[in-house]
């Protein structure tokens, strides 16, 4: 069984997605009280973003450079 993640363009092999996990993945930062999973990823943080819109979860994904400057921000 192939599986890939969300929106996410890149399949291995070619093979088509058969499955879509990104409603999984969003639930586990949700169980824990995350409220920012980081993403190094632009296909990562496009597949979290659907699980968030998919499940309703209250998370704000963001790439790790923008936490960075954020934080350097003040």
């Amino acid at each position: 069984m192939h599986i890939s993640f969300g929106s996410c363009p890149f399949t291995i092999g070619g093979m088509p997605r058969l499955v879509d996990l990104s409603a999984p993945i969003v639930s586990s930062p949700a169980e824990t009280g995350a409220e920012t999973p980081a993403v190094a990823c632009p296909f990562c943080t496009v597949m979290l973003d659907d699980g968030v819109r998919e499940t309703g979860a209250e998370l704000r994904v963001a790439d790790v450079s923008t936490l960075l400057a954020e934080s350097l921000d003040g």
